[in-house]
């Protein structure tokens, strides 16, 4: 079997070796570069990227902790199944602390944050803007991933703590992959953005029944997609659902 080939890596001295290895592998895996079920090698990957073995050991067991990757002894490691039991567990933590964050920027006056209603305002345009010239943007799908991530890290602004995102962050691996593969068409992003757009506009009128669950039914829109992405490509995931 011919060793498994991923783009280069450049280690700077910005963050431990481990953490960058660690987000090079989390964003492969999430965008699918890294399908479920790949192998993955400590020595391969060493190799390759010019490291010792330690800081991918290092990055093997917090991939592990996320559950993108499952290590069998005596046959190795191995990118996770999806699945879709995860994937709603998932969604409710990650809604419970998100709406909990909307409701507490609501029950607070405006102007105690200013900052993160503009920050969040820019970013809507950000997306917008992305609409009108992902033609011209050379991977717009990516891009917006990102805009999404910050339009949903901004919310959890609101609680005051940022515990909030580090929580959903650190959770939402798998969600990645399905969101990642959802923007390759069951989702137009456009649809997306008039989601975040809706439940922007719903919380700056002040309307928290209707921004709650304009975001509730957002953050589980997720549930449908996957069975979409499942219908045709059963292998990636378990069999439990």
């Amino acid at each position: 079997m011919n060793a498994l080939v991923l783009p280069p890596l450049k280690i700077t001295n910005s963050q431990p070796v481990s953490r960058q290895i660690y987000v090079y592998l989390r964003h492969h895996i999430t965008e699918m570069t890294l399908k479920p079920g790949t192998r993955l090698s400590e020595n391969d990957l060493s190799a390759q990227l010019k490291v010792s073995r330690q800081p991918v050991r290092e990055a093997f067991f917090s991939l592990k902790r996320q559950n993108l990757i499952e290590v069998y002894p005596q046959k190795g490691s191995f990118v996770t199944m999806i699945s879709g039991k995860r994937i709603m567990e998932t969604c409710f933590v990650r809604c419970s602390i998100e709406t909990a964050a909307l409701r507490k920027a609501l029950s607070e006056p405006e102007e105690s944050n200013a900052l993160i209603w503009k920050e969040l305002e820019q970013n809507l345009a950000e997306q917008h803007d992305l609409i009108r010239t992902k033609d011209k943007i050379k991977d717009p799908d990516a891009e917006f991933l990102r805009l999404d991530n910050d339009f949903h890290r901004i919310i959890c602004k609101f609680s005051g703590t940022s515990m909030a995102w580090d929580v959903i962050d650190d959770i939402k691996a798998n969600l990645d992959r399905i969101r990642y593969l959802s923007t390759k068409g069951v989702s137009e992003i456009a649809v997306i953005v008039g989601e975040h757009q809706q439940v922007f506009d719903e919380m700056k009128s002040g309307d928290e029944k209707h921004a709650v669950n304009g975001l509730t039914d957002h953050l589980y829109e997720i549930a449908l997609t996957y069975k979409a992405i499942r219908a045709k490509n059963s292998e990636w995931f378990t069999e439990e659902n």
